[in-house]
Parts: structure tokens; C-alpha cells; sequence
């Protein structure tokens, strides 16, 4: 007699948790609740890319801040720049690296859907050396947030496709652009 034996293949999937969060230097920036629906919709659209063994458990989190379009030390004034920390910050003890974006936010001068120049808090220029910066453009978005959403997908987007390290590991996630899927 021969025994029917059943192999089970077990996949084990290592997942690294993404999480997100909005600051700035924008005094009352407009961040809606559907504005906050739309960028965890882009956070877990993403989240299924990133798995990798040695970093089971880990968290990488993005902190979000608009603020003035002027933000970079550039001599490019006439292109908007938005930046993603090259090397964040690492705590190994907990498993999290933290990453700062930074969205650029056009005044009112500059166009119809900007803020106000006074809501702006002021801070030194930052060394754009230290930054992944990815040129974007204003143009083609009739409101805020459309543009707050759809820069911030992009500078993410580029950032993970050109990759980054934690704890020496070198990591590259192909993420499609969003906007191209729907």
C-alpha cells in the first residue's frame, strides 16, 4: 500500500509596513479627509511591492511636508523641485526608517490655487545635495490638492524606483506609476 503523502508549500512572505504622515511649514495647510483617503489608497496600492527577508517587521515611514516653493538652495528658480532625504533616519533598535518628503507649495502670486505668502513659516533654504530630487510642475493642476496628491505619488514613485539602504541592504522597488494604471 502506498501512502498518499500531501506536500504543503508554504510561501512565506515577508512584508515591511509602510506609514505615512503630513507635516510642514505651512501654518493651516488644507489637508482634507479625502486628501488622507487618496494618499493611504496610493500607500496600500504600493504596500504589496515591498517585502524582503532580512527586513520582516521593519517600517519604513514617509513624513510628508509642504512647504514654500522656494524651499531649495538652487539657482533654478524657474523649476519647482520636490525632495526626498537621501538618508533618512534609521532606528535599528525598533525596525523603522523614516524618510521626509518635501512638496513644494506654490503662493497665490504665483498661481490661482496657491496659499497665501503669510501662512508660510520661513526656514533656512536646504543643500539640494542632501536631497533625491525629482523636477516637477504646477502646470495642468486646477486645485491644491490635486497637486499635493499627485506630486507627492510621483516624488515617492521616483525615489523607490532609484532605490535606497537599510541596515547595508540595498533595496529597489519597480513601482508602476499610479496615474498610468488607472
Amino acid at each position: 500500500m502506498i501512502e498518499n503523502k500531501l506536500i504543503l508549500l508554504i510561501r512565506i512572505i515577508y512584508i515591511v509596513e509602510l506609514k505615512f504622515s503630513v507635516t510642514g511649514t505651512i501654518i493651516d495647510f488644507p489637508y482634507s479627509h479625502i486628501l488622507q483617503q487618496n494618499l493611504q489608497n496610493f500607500f496600500d496600492h504600493i504596500k504589496p511591492r515591498f517585502s524582503h527577508e532580512q527586513l520582516n517587521d521593519w517600517v519604513i515611514e514617509f513624513h510628508i511636508n509642504p512647504t514654500n516653493i522656494y524651499w531649495l538652495e538652487t539657482q533654478e528658480y524657474s523649476k519647482s523641485f520636490l525632495g526626498v532625504y537621501k538618508r533618512g533616519i534609521t532606528y535599528p533598535k525598533i525596525k523603522r526608517k523614516i524618510f521626509s518628503v518635501v512638496i513644494p507649495i506654490p503662493n497665490s502670486d504665483q498661481i490661482s490655487w496657491g496659499l497665501p505668502e503669510e501662512r508660510y513659516l520661513h526656514r533656512p533654504k536646504a543643500n539640494p545635495n542632501i536631497f533625491f530630487l525629482t523636477e516637477f510642475s504646477t502646470k495642468g493642476f486646477t486645485d491644491l490638492e490635486d497637486y499635493f496628491l499627485e506630486s507627492t505619488k510621483e516624488v515617492i514613485n521616483s525615489f523607490l524606483n532609484k532605490g535606497f539602504k537599510i541596515q547595508g541592504i540595498n533595496l529597489k522597488f519597480d513601482i508602476v506609476d499610479v496615474r498610468k494604471e488607472k
